[in-house]
Order: structure tokens, then sequence, then C-alpha cells
């Protein structure tokens, strides 16, 4: 007969809902032979559910055991998993699962910076730098910003061209918050490589992120290749594809949009795919789009345009490329639209 060997005890720990309930488990593992049986002490019975025994391993087997309680009860729960086999108990206690629960209820705090968006660098003169902080223990905290030029402003003070503002603290399921404080720069500051610093203060609690776009390297403008639909498509009468190509442009950050009829294309109405590095390892990217529209409206003559938004393109940054079904192929066209210069020096 095989030798009879006794559990190894584990405790598991999950967090199903941090702020309102806490899963401790415990697996019993490499006994021999069956049964074991698995209890709580200091838990009610009706809250655990013992699972059936597997093999493990050669000839022995293991068996696991959980109990959901609520994140207050659980704090100050006194209770112990306890394994019985043959006649000798086995178990861990409390000290083991505070272990695995204090590294989930306190959480370290972070901040981060958000950088701006292409469009906002593109269409506006100030663009919005956003601070983030979360797992903040306290509701209120302070914001403080700094450029690498100096002048420190408080949250609510301008670094440059513009002031900055906090919205509500957002509680956490985990029982803290996170606060964002939002920035106006100047586009000019940052596209000349300006280090903004975020510094938060929440109660003893200080902490700081910093941020810059990085700037070097040959900045090269895209290609844009706008296609009609093709003609099995078009030839069943329900929807036509355009699709519209940007090639070979480089540093990544690339902003893509459409126009039907000279009107914003909504995003929920088209598709982006990358932007992907280029085969050759070359340093240049390319992006793809489509945009699915009604067939009736291609057929009627409507001009659909892709839009590219790069910083390596001269004048207001975009390039744009029509397309219909009278000229059956892209052609050049100028952006008419009125953009604001992201290079105005800002006060």
């Amino acid at each position: 007969a095989d030798p009879a060997h006794s559990p190894d005890v584990f405790p598991l720990y999950s967090c199903e809902d941090c702020q309102d309930h806490v899963t401790f488990g415990c697996f019993a593992a490499g006994f021999f032979p069956q049964p074991a049986q698995i209890s709580w002490d200091g838990a009610a019975s009706d809250r655990d559910r013992n699972f059936p025994e597997l093999p493990v391993g050669g000839a022995t087997f293991g068996r696991s055991s959980r109990v959901t309680l609520g994140a207050a009860e659980a704090k100050d729960q006194k209770f112990r998993c306890r394994v019985e086999h043959y006649g000798k108990s086995f178990g861990v206690d409390r000290r083991f699962f505070t272990q695995f629960f204090s590294k989930s209820a306190a959480p370290k705090p972070s901040v981060s910076l958000l950088p701006p968006t292409l469009q906002d660098l593109f269409l506006s003169d100030h663009p919005n730098l956003t601070c983030v902080a979360t797992d903040l223990p306290t509701p209120d905290a302070e914001f403080t910003w700094a450029t690498s030029g100096g002048g420190a402003t408080s949250g609510g003070g301008a670094t440059s061209g513009g002031g900055a503002t906090s919205g509500p603290a957002r509680p956490l399921p985990n029982g803290r918050y996170e606060i964002r404080n939002v920035l106006e720069i100047c586009a000019e500051d940052w596209n000349a490589g300006v280090v903004f610093t975020c510094r938060v203060r929440a109660g003893e609690l200080e902490m700081e992120a910093s941020a810059r776009k990085e700037i070097g390297g040959t900045a090269t403008a895209p290609n844009v290749f706008v296609f009609p639909p093709p003609a099995e498509e078009l030839a069943r009468g329900e929807s036509a594809t355009l699709t519209c190509l940007a090639a070979g442009f480089s540093p990544r950050d690339v902003l893509l949009t459409w126009t039907q009829r000279d009107a914003p294309v909504p995003p929920e109405r088209f598709s982006i795919f990358g932007p992907q590095p280029d085969v050759g390892g070359v340093g240049t990217f390319s992006v793809y789009s489509k945009l699915e529209v009604p067939a009736v409206e291609w057929r009627r003559g409507d001009v659909f345009g892709c839009v590219v938004g790069h910083e390596a393109v001269g004048g207001v940054k975009f390039l744009q490329r029509n397309v219909d079904r009278w000229s059956a192929r892209p052609n050049n066209v100028n952006v008419s639209v009125v953009l604001a210069d992201a290079d105005v020096v800002c006060y």
C-alpha cells in the first residue's frame, strides 16, 4: 500500500470587490489517502464552499475551500482554515491572510501625466495637460505645476497661457480617491520640448510626475491615398466601403478623420488600424482606415475626404484627399477649414 501523506495547506486570496466583499481561500495539497475535510473557524458555515477532491500528482490529492465575507467584517474577523486528515489537524490562521489583505486594502498612491491630444495640439493654441492622482487616502489634494524654465504656479494659476482646475474627487472601489487636475498649456511650449511637472500634496503625502514631448530626429510627412469602393461591393447595392492609407510618416503620432460633403464624419462610423511600423525598420509608420456608407450616398455623388494631421505637414498641419463617384479616383485638395495656429506665441 502507498504510504500516507499529510496535506500542505496554502492560503489564497481574492478581492472580488475591495469595497464590499473579500474572498479567502484555502488549498490542501498532496494528501493521501482520501478524504480530507476543510472547515473555517470563526466563519459561519453557510458562507463557505468546499470543492471536490482532485488528483494533484502521483497518488496524492488536493482540495480547496473558500469563504466570502464583507470587507469590514474581514478586517476584524478572527478565523482559521482548518484541514482534518485521518485524525490530524492542519491549517493556516488569520496572520497569513492578513499579508494578502493588507496589500490590496492599502494600495500605493501614484500620479501620472496625460499628454495633450493631437486634436488639441492641431486645433487649439491652448491644449490641455492632465495630472491624474489616484489611490489617494483623502478627497482633498493640492496641485502645483512647474516647467523646466521655472515659475511654479499653484493649481489655480497659470504656467503658460492658461489656468489649472481640479475636477471632483472620484471615489474608487477600494475606498480611495482619484482626482484629475487639468492645466492649459501653450502648444508652442509643448512642441519645444518644455518639461512640465505636476506636484501633488494630500495630507502628509507628497509625490510628483513629469512629462515632455520627445523631440529630435527627422520628421517626415505622410503620403495619403484614398480609394473608392470596389466594384464587386457596389454591384450588391447595399454598402460602399472607402479606404484611406497614410504611409511613410515619422514620428508615430498621427490624426486621421473623414469628411462627407465637407462635414465631419462621427468617429464611430469609421475604423482605424495602426499606426504600425513600416516593413524594413526605416523608422516610419503607416495607418489605414475604412469608412462604410450606404451605397445610395455614394451613387448620388457625395464627396468623401480623408483628412490626416501630422506635425511634419506645413501650414495648418493637415492633408486632405477627396474622392467621389464622378472622379472614381482620388484628387488633391486644399484644406479650407478655419484652424487655430498651433505656433502662435502664448502670453
